[in-house]
């Protein structure tokens, strides 16, 4: 359906959804709820076990405004990213609701308690190619453990990589073009590609990265 006629909401909708990078999941409020549309509510319903409905052959799906927490713990579980759209105002006959997106939740950033289990680490891993090396971090947001290495030998990494399960990777986004070329480093870090591959993984911009960038955070 050309996007011209669609409603002034499924319009608003749309022009959330489209900006939001892949592996991620819309969480629309619409009064007491959160809707996901088309591809969303299919996925969506089929993690949280939730009835999938549509209206005028669109497939929609919905959780209470109220318990979403639960059902968004479920998602980023899952390894999907969470994108929460919330209403501004309230509601107005004859006027579109102005709504804005509040929250992007990554498998690796949740932070209320009760999101976390206390008995289990949970860990985020970074790391990038550089110099024929891989420069790699870690953090567990249960102990505030954080270590560094460098390490020019993929194989010296990955079982330690292994061992501390992360919730999450993030690469810088120009990681992933270094991956299908073909180098010199590639046909050694292919078990790490392997390893991103059944992991959650976030790629963010490449000045993340930059080591002027780590200095400046360090102070």
């Amino acid at each position: 359906m050309a996007k011209k006629t669609l409603t002034p909401m499924m319009q608003q909708y749309l022009g959330i959804r489209d900006n939001l990078p892949p592996n991620t999941l819309l969480l629309f409020r619409l009064g007491d709820f959160y809707e996901m549309f088309d591809e969303d509510a299919k996925k969506g319903a089929e993690i949280l076990g939730i009835t999938l409905t549509a209206r005028h052959k669109q497939p929609m799906a919905g959780i209470p405004y109220h318990a979403a927490d639960n059902y968004i713990s479920k998602i980023l579980s899952a390894g999907i990213k969470v994108a929460i759209c919330d209403q501004m105002e309230s509601s107005h006959p004859g006027k579109i609701v102005k709504r804005a997106l509040t929250r992007i939740l990554t498998p690796g950033t949740i932070i209320e308690d009760h999101q976390i289990d206390a008995c289990k680490n949970h860990y985020i891993l970074s790391f990038y190619l550089f110099n024929d090396s891989i420069h790699a971090a870690w953090l567990d947001l249960t102990t505030g453990d954080f270590q560094i290495t460098t390490d020019q030998n993929p194989d010296n990494l990955l079982p330690l990589f292994t061992s501390i399960e992360p919730r999450e990777i993030i690469i810088p986004e120009s990681c992933r073009e270094l991956f299908s070329k073909q180098n010199r480093l590639l046909s050694c870090i292919q078990p790490l590609i392997n390893f991103c591959e059944i992991n959650p993984l976030n790629e963010i911009p490449d000045y993340h990265f930059e080591q002027s960038t780590g200095v400046k955070n360090s102070h």
